[in-house]
C-alpha cells in the first residue's frame, strides 16, 4: 500500500522534471520573437525563461499606456508619479536611487514577481534607460 503511493509519487516527480527539462531545451534552442528594437527586451530574452519573458514583454508594451511625472528629488533619489494616460488615479510612486537604475514601486511587483513591471518600465522609458 505504502510502496504503491511512493511509486506513484516518484513517477509524478519524474514526469514533472522531464517537463521542466523539455521546456529548458525549448527555451535554449529556439529564439524568441522580439517586438521592439529596445536593448532591454533583447537582454531579458536571454536571461528570463520563455514564460517569464512573455510576461515581461507584455509589461513592456503595457508601460507605453502610462505616463510618468517627476514628483520630487532628494539628493540622488528621484520619485515619479505614474498613472495611466488621461487619468489621475491610481497613482503609483516609483523611486529611482542614483544613476545605476535601482528602482522600487509602490505596487511592489518587482519584489513579489521578480519581473520589471510597467510602472518602473514607464519611468525607465522616460529616463531613456531602456537601451
Amino acid at each position: 500500500m505504502v510502496s504503491d503511493f511512493v511509486h506513484q509519487y516518484e513517477k509524478a516527480i519524474d514526469a514533472r522534471y522531464f517537463k521542466e527539462k523539455e521546456k529548458d531545451v525549448r527555451t535554449k534552442s529556439t529564439r524568441t520573437i522580439l517586438k521592439t528594437p529596445l536593448k532591454i527586451e533583447e537582454e531579458t530574452a536571454t536571461v528570463y525563461t520563455r514564460k517569464y519573458f512573455t510576461i515581461f514583454q507584455a509589461e513592456l508594451f503595457n508601460s507605453l499606456r502610462y505616463q510618468a511625472k517627476n514628483l520630487s528629488k532628494e539628493g540622488e533619489t528621484k520619485t515619479y508619479g505614474v498613472t495611466t494616460y488621461g487619468k489621475e488615479t491610481p497613482l503609483y510612486h516609483v523611486t529611482l536611487e542614483g544613476d545605476e537604475g535601482h528602482a522600487t514601486c509602490t505596487c511592489h511587483m518587482w519584489e513579489f514577481v521578480g519581473i520589471l513591471y510597467r510602472h518602473i518600465l514607464c519611468v525607465f522609458g522616460k529616463k531613456a534607460k531602456l537601451d
